[in-house]
């Protein structure tokens, strides 16, 4: 009778467990990179200020933030309440390599009982689709608006919400881009991140897990990036451009707030004026010929820029190639004129101009292109 009863309670405890972790554990899975440093700072969410995280975090380094609150979303996306509400809905998957340039199309129900698997040590990170970064908004928004946003922001940041779900052992390797949060909902993920000027050393089509048993344990200790192991209940912000890639050490639900700057309509920095009131403008200055894909450049983006702390250096990023360039004062400064019509007393159509900005100074590039990854890893 005791051994039967002993039985018993191994059965019920695992039961608890699976329940406990959402019911996202794959059948004969075994977890990947829990153990390791966790040397990226962390605060209590109970007592960490907005005022805190501007000073300390929010345009200089990472940070991982726990006791969040969010137990209604981590029970909208249990694995039996999610897949019974959205299995039929379509989903895009992404390639699980740094420039994730590869999509499938299939249906949630789908991804979750035939596609979603471990990661397979001798898969590339550009043979591994995973779901994502790529939701309609539309859709998923029943289920995206039981979320407690972030409760820290950037001024003149807006807040775009995307999920994703993938196997033990899948991530996306390094890359960047604008700021942002992610937060664990069920299961684990492991985090590495570095500053933009420090590239990591990494290929950009491997898997995060064939990088981190070939390349990481051989880093000497200078070139470690940061990292820590995520839990359900924590949440990491990354400041922008910073490098960073994620191991998924179980099967994991996470959802990623991604910060994008507010249209200039929407934003009135004073600072951006000169002393007459009239906003302030840059040239930029190229060597060379922009070639797009669309028919005309009219209104598109050249890139993004990165003003380094020292003097007055700045990056720009554009596409997949980087070019470094500085400040330069104009002798003289121009005016940027609008020309508009408008007709006077409903008479006859006249014109007149206005000064739409002042120009003071611009930024010159004069190096050549080079490209982002510039230390790839050997393929294996």
């Amino acid at each position: 009778m005791n051994v039967i009863w002993l039985v018993v309670v191994i059965i019920f405890n695992s039961v608890k467990a699976e329940t406990k972790n959402g019911g996202w554990k794959i059948n004969g899975e075994i977890a990947v990179g829990i153990d390791g440093p966790c040397t990226i700072e962390r605060r209590d969410g109970n007592t960490f200020t907005q005022e805190e995280f501007i000073k300390d975090f929010a345009y200089t380094k990472p940070v991982i933030v726990y006791n969040i609150n969010n137990a209604q979303f981590r029970k909208n996306c249990e694995r039996e309440e999610i897949v019974k509400n959205w299995g039929d809905k379509p989903v895009v998957l992404n390639s699980a390599n740094t420039y994730s340039y590869t999509r499938k199309e299939t249906t949630f129900g789908d991804y979750i009982n035939r596609l979603l698997k471990a990661q397979n040590i001798g898969t590339l990170g550009n043979e591994t689709f995973i779901l994502f970064g790529d939701i309609d908004q539309r859709i998923w928004k029943p289920l995206l608006d039981t979320y407690n946003l972030p409760l820290w922001s950037l001024p003149n940041y807006e807040p775009a919400l995307s999920f994703g779900i993938a196997g033990v052992g899948t991530g996306v390797p390094f890359h960047f881009h604008g700021p942002g949060f992610a937060e664990v909902v069920h299961g684990t993920k492991r985090w590495f991140l570095q500053p933009f000027e420090k590239r990591p050393t990494f290929n950009p089509d491997q898997s995060t897990l064939q990088w981190y048993y070939t390349i990481y344990p051989i880093l000497k200790d200078e070139d470690k990036p940061l990292e820590c192991l995520m839990k359900p209940g924590e949440i990491i912000y990354f400041p922008d451009k910073w490098w960073h890639a994620t191991l998924n050490t179980e099967t994991a639900v996470f959802i990623s707030t991604f910060l994008s700057p507010l249209p200039k309509s929407k934003v009135l920095n004073n600072n951006e004026k000169s002393e007459a009131g009239i906003q302030e403008w840059m040239i930029m200055e190229f060597t060379g010929t922009f070639k797009s894909d669309e028919y005309i450049l009219n209104g598109l983006s050249p890139g993004s820029l990165v003003w380094r702390k020292e003097g007055n250096s700045i990056v720009m990023v554009t596409g997949h190639t980087i070019l470094e360039g500085g400040i330069k004062k104009l002798e003289k400064p121009l005016l940027v004129l609008d020309k508009c019509r408008y007709v006077p007393n409903n008479d006859s159509p006249d014109s007149h101009v206005k000064v739409a900005g002042v120009i003071k100074r611009k930024i010159v590039f004069t190096s050549r292109p080079k490209p982002i990854i510039t230390r790839l890893a050997r393929k294996i």
